[in-house]
């Protein structure tokens, strides 16, 4: 206990997890394990069995934070300031583990012919309806022009929910 926050051990790894002192008496009787991902875009989830319901959960829904992000992409942090709430969308969108391609840059894609252009992403919800939107760049000469064009995209679709937020600032995008 460090103040106000619980850190805790994984059962199955030297992993730690954080949790607020508030909700650990929810937490506590329950054995948290790591489930490790292998595939390029999961993420490692903290998981445990709830014995009354028979079944596996993570911690932040069990706790009650269902449809919810874990602002740093970490499910580790399960602290109250480190969850807000979120559609499905937004939380895909908040993904840190994506894998890079040929271009060497997130949301950078380059064709046989050595130009490159930003693509991106997002599902809206119209009336019930899913729908998938998928945003292509102008072609550049060069990565870093179209990770820009990413980074200006992202700032218009993904907002605060992406995964790149921090580049809006190394990029002079957002003060």
């Amino acid at each position: 206990i460090d103040g106000d926050l619980v850190i805790g051990k994984c059962s199955n790894s030297d992993r730690e997890f954080k949790v607020d002192l508030q909700d650990f008496d929810k937490i506590k009787n329950i054995c948290w394990c790591l489930q490790e991902k292998s595939k390029p875009g999961e993420i490692d989830r903290l998981i445990g069995w709830d014995v009354e319901n028979k079944q596996l959960v993570k911690m932040h829904v069990y706790l009650g934070f269902k449809n919810y992000d874990h602002i740093d992409c970490d499910e580790l942090n399960n602290t109250r300031k480190n969850l807000r709430p979120a559609t499905e969308s937004q939380n895909k969108m908040n993904c840190k583990n994506r894998s890079i391609g040929k271009s060497g840059y997130r949301g950078v894609c380059v064709t046989s012919q050595g130009t490159y252009y930003a693509s991106i992403q997002f599902t809206m919800n119209n009336d019930g309806v899913k729908e998938v939107h998928r945003i292509r760049g102008i072609y550049r000469s060069n990565a870093e022009d179209a990770y820009i064009d990413y980074l200006k995209l992202a700032l218009q679709y993904h907002k605060e929910y992406s995964s790149v937020y921090e580049d809006f600032y190394n990029y002079g995008l957002i003060t």
